[in-house]
């Protein structure tokens, strides 16, 4: 159970559950430089998962590259890959490690996470981050993380992250704490 639903399962089974984290894939830090065009990708395009956001961005940013990746569950949100050509889908993949390389912002829209391994995964190697506030990231990026909980402030940390250098570079720096 992650640790924010300790103390209610505590409650439930009477003892002091064990918190299990998934195995993560920690690669190694992107060397990566910015760019006028950075690639945004999602991990699993399932509305559970904020496909519609990723759908959302994409229509609104047809300037910037987005990269989808199908997951292994729910209905994937994928109608817009033939219609935008800012817009590539593929399906998951082994191979996280050359989705993470071509990667410079990663959005991370559920609103509902158990664990967040995406997010995990996108801090290690420092790649900037898009998310609203969920519990769970919390325990990965802190609570001085920059949460976008709506669209507009979504919209507003895309826009710094694809156009301003400087505030791309702070964010890059892998969290390995």
């Amino acid at each position: 159970f992650p640790s924010h639903d300790r103390e209610p399962i505590s409650k439930l089974i009477r003892r002091k559950p064990t918190v299990l984290y998934p195995p993560l894939d920690i690669g190694s830090p992107i060397a990566g430089t910015f760019t006028d065009k950075p690639t945004i990708t999602q991990i699993n395009l399932s509305v559970l998962k904020g496909g519609e956001v990723f759908e959302q961005l994409a229509t609104s940013n047809p300037h910037l590259n987005f990269l989808g990746i199908k997951g292994g569950h729910g209905i994937q949100l994928t109608g817009i890959a033939g219609e935008l050509s800012n817009v590539t889908i593929t399906e998951s993949t082994n191979d996280i490690e050359s989705i993470y390389q071509q990667t410079k912002i990663m959005l991370c829209p559920s609103t509902s996470e158990t664990y967040g391994k995406v997010v995990a995964e996108a801090t290690v190697r420092g790649i900037p981050i898009i998310a609203p506030y969920v519990p769970v990231y919390d325990e990965i990026l802190g609570s001085d993380f920059e949460y976008s909980n709506g669209a507009t402030e979504r919209a507003h940390r895309l826009h710094l992250l694809s156009t301003n250098k400087a505030y791309w570079q702070e964010e890059h720096e892998p969290q390995l704490s």
